[in-house]
């Protein structure tokens, strides 16, 4: 199973909002730029994001994006399955139809454990808890010079 870009840049756009936020909205060039992502590209998954109800958006000149939902309150999962659909990694543990052995097989008994372990690390960490570590990441790379 392999994460789309458009799920790399969400999160990446998202833990940048988090750092970067003043209390004003923030443009998505500005968070385009600093993380090397084309800025129309991420206009559509800011998009996405704003539809799903956890960020907002305010025009005009001092417009550009907040959260609309607290970080702490939004689990990397939310910022997944917005982004890339449900987690599945076969189609078979979710739509019995498809396979006659479906209720004797032991693969897709091991295809649903892999699926709950993934949600369950997926909704283990919260929106908050990325922007705090990447905080924490840039104090430390500061150098300061006398």
């Amino acid at each position: 199973m392999k994460f789309s870009t458009k799920t790399l840049y969400g999160l990446e756009a998202l833990i940048d909002l988090g750092v970067s936020y003043k209390g004003k909205p923030i443009y998505v060039k500005d968070i385009a730029k600093r993380q090397n992502i084309s800025e129309r590209y991420l206009e559509h998954i800011m998009l996405a994001l704003r539809k799903s109800g956890i960020l907002r958006s305010i025009k005009g000149w001092k417009g550009g994006y907040e959260f609309l939902k607290n970080p702490s309150e939004i689990k990397v999962k939310d910022i997944v399955e917005i982004l890339e659909g449900k987690i599945l990694p076969v189609e078979c543990i979710e739509r019995k139809d498809i396979c006659k052995r479906s209720g004797n097989c032991v693969a897709a008994e091991f295809w649903a454990d892999l699926k709950k372990e993934i949600d369950d690390f997926l909704n283990r960490i919260t929106l908050k808890e990325l922007i705090e570590k990447q905080k924490k990441k840039i104090k430390k790379t500061v150098h300061y010079e006398i």
